[in-house]
């Protein structure tokens, strides 16, 4: 996924559209062939990855023998000192609530205007390249 998304994120800076049909696009900026090369290469490691882990998991679910008898050669029963509010799902899902909205409230907000409804700045149809 790093070459991927590095590959295709300098490809992008370098003025390639995204969502085209990038073999058939006559106006494809030369520099950024080798960035497109190379997402194809990570396009292809992801590919791989991702059916080896499909494998994986079908073949645990559908082709496991027997379960484990055993037990686990590490110590799985430690008593916890931790507080107990850690250890309840509801805190930490009002945590991720709260940090979500940290993150993405200002960025909803500087997208939208209260009057007029929502505003990009710098956007024309003819020219889809947002202006600075």
């Amino acid at each position: 996924m790093l070459i991927f998304g590095y590959t295709y994120g300098e490809a992008g800076i370098l003025g390639v559209p995204r969502r085209t049909d990038l073999g058939s696009a006559s106006y494809v900026n030369a520099e950024a062939v080798p960035y497109l090369n190379g997402a194809v290469i990570g396009g292809v490691l992801l590919l791989i990855s991702s059916s080896l882990l499909f494998v994986n998991i079908l073949g645990t679910l559908f082709l496991s023998k027997e379960p484990v008898s055993g037990e686990a050669p590490i110590d799985t029963h430690v008593e916890s000192k931790s507080p107990m509010i850690l250890e309840r799902w509801g805190f930490w899902l009002i945590v991720v609530l709260v940090l979500v909205v940290l993150a993405w409230g200002p960025v909803f907000l500087e997208t939208v205007n209260f009057i007029s409804g929502f505003n990009v700045q710098g956007f024309k149809p003819e020219a889809p390249i947002p202006l600075p």
